[in-house]
């Protein structure tokens, strides 16, 4: 319980920091979308993909099945599916 706990608390302590780099990249780049990460899905997902990569973790996923069907979302890139 303890390590899930420092895991946790160590995704959240590198999401704040990603966050505070994306806002400093996207204000330095002068990009017309929004820099609100929720207004599409897509956006959503890569910061997902950008917190767990600063906490370490190596090529985030998201694994699900439809119907039998599975997909795989890859974070890094969330518009492609495997």
């Amino acid at each position: 319980m303890r390590r899930d706990s420092m895991g946790i608390a160590g995704v959240r302590t590198a999401g704040r920091l990603a966050h505070a780099e994306l806002v400093a990249e996207h204000l330095s780049s002068g990009r017309a979308r929004s820099l609100d990460p929720f207004s599409d899905n897509d956006g959503m997902l890569e910061l997902l993909g950008e917190y767990l990569e600063a906490a370490g973790y190596e090529r985030p996923e998201i694994h699900a099945k439809l119907g039998g069907q599975s997909i795989v979302v890859d974070l890094r890139t969330p518009g492609r599916r495997n």
